[in-house]
């Protein structure tokens, strides 16, 4: 599939230079404290008109907040970005009003892939692993550089908002938005799923797709499943949250976020 690639020894992405569109150097260190969002964008793809829309959207309500949208043109996808980098910047500013940079075209995926986008990868493999599948894939970067959530084409710009105004906020989740939202969501999706279950659950691991770790020191959060109580222990250095239904076998919970679409695989 993806073969070999070396993987990246930076551990930010403000260590990397990029080229913008007229073959600049730009230290990406000049965005240290702001939240990022990296997109690799195409001019004549299904998804262009919904993301770019989208994504001006987003930069116009918060780009005097501390947040940034840096996007990366790329040909490697049926060849749905054929222009040179003016016309790009052009289709871009003209029919969509982009504001914010768009960089010197990259590839994504292979060998000769760009060393920033190895680096996102790497820090945050998708479904198909170290590969990006698609144009409009969103890299979600918090004030220290650090790669939070990888949202695939599917997934809009203003699907993450409020997980981008968190970050900007204080860069942790708030406790509060985790109690009302997060553990509300999740009880509910996971009491549908042990109702349908019960004869056959035993143990699970609860995977949501896509979105970000939990960056937050927080506690402990309990709730009740049809008299089992579930309690999440702290997260972990990789962001998990490590579920115990008393009485039962230990579940493990990757990656979790707010509020969300679920999806729950059999271990």
């Amino acid at each position: 599939m993806g073969g070999s690639q070396s993987v990246p020894s930076e551990s930010s992405i403000h260590e990397f230079t990029v080229k913008d569109g007229t073959g600049k150097d730009v230290d990406l260190g000049i965005y240290k404290g702001m939240v990022l969002l990296v997109v690799n964008v195409a001019s004549k793809c299904g998804f262009t008109n919904k993301n770019y829309t989208e994504l001006t959207e987003l930069y116009t309500k918060y780009k005097d907040k501390d947040f940034e949208i840096l996007a990366f043109p790329c040909n490697q996808f049926l060849g749905q970005e054929p222009w040179e980098e003016q016309e790009i910047k052009e289709f871009a500013c003209t029919r969509f009003k982009a504001e914010y940079p768009i960089f010197q075209k990259v590839k994504v995926n292979g060998p000769a892939a760009s060393p920033v986008f190895k680096f996102l990868k790497a820090s945050k493999p998708g479904f198909m692993g170290n590969r990006i599948k698609w144009n409009f894939t969103k890299f979600l970067i918090d004030k220290d550089g650090k790669v939070i959530g990888r949202y695939g084409t599917s997934t809009s710009p203003l699907a993450i908002e409020d997980t981008i105004d968190t970050l900007m906020r204080n860069g942790e989740w708030d406790l509060k938005l985790l109690n009302d939202m997060f553990v509300e969501e999740l009880v509910k999706k996971i009491e549908q799923i042990y109702i349908a279950n019960k004869e056959t659950c035993d143990r699970w691991v609860w995977v949501i797709n896509e979105k970000e770790k939990l960056n937050c020191k927080t506690t402990y959060v309990d709730f009740l499943i049809n008299n089992l109580r579930c309690i999440n222990k702290e997260v972990d250095a990789q962001g998990g949250i490590h579920s115990y239904l008393v009485g039962g076998e230990e579940c493990t919970m990757i990656d979790p976020q707010l509020y969300l679409s679920f999806q729950l695989s059999r271990e």
